[in-house]
């Protein structure tokens, strides 16, 4: 992979993992506004939300975690080559 496409790659994951993060503070408001008000709906809707906001950013970031690890152990080879 080259700079460009790696630059681009870390823009898209970081942009994803905003949104997501983002989906998950809006389902925990959604889950509080819907049990303020009584509305069973409006809980379940912003726990699935939440919940799917959880896992998108739990994927995105395990994923620049890998690509941190990865650009880690190039570095230490590049170290300990010379």
């Amino acid at each position: 992979m080259n700079l460009k496409e790696h630059v681009a790659q870390q823009t898209v994951d970081a942009t994803v993992a905003s949104a997501a993060s983002k989906t998950t503070y809006t389902g925990a408001s959604v889950t509080l506004g819907g049990w303020l008000v009584s509305s069973e709906a409006a809980v379940l809707a912003g726990i699935v939300l939440g919940l799917a906001g959880f896992v998108v950013n739990l994927y995105f970031r395990s994923r620049a975690d890998a690509r941190e690890e990865e650009a880690h152990r190039a570095r230490m080879r590049s170290l300990n080559e010379n």
